[in-house]
């Protein structure tokens, strides 16, 4: 879905603000209580989004999230 949803990304377009947020992102996080979340975790978060808000910029709407085969029951 992203693939569909966001524009290429061509590092040669970056803007100092962009160059920045890419390499703070690019870093590895490395705190003691890191770790990955549980679909329970998403299915929880996915479940009480308002399916009445509007997508942010990706164009992604709440309604497409819970069709999603990580909302769906394990």
């Amino acid at each position: 879905m992203l693939e569909y949803f966001t524009p290429e990304d061509n590092v040669l377009e970056d803007n100092n603000y962009h160059k920045h947020v890419r390499d703070i992102t690019n870093r590895p996080i490395n705190t003691p209580d890191d770790c990955d979340f549980t679909r329970k975790e998403i299915r929880r978060v996915t479940e009480g989004m308002d399916n009445k808000k509007a997508p942010g910029e990706d164009g992604i709407t709440a309604e497409i999230h819970k069709h999603s085969k990580y909302f769906q029951k394990a």
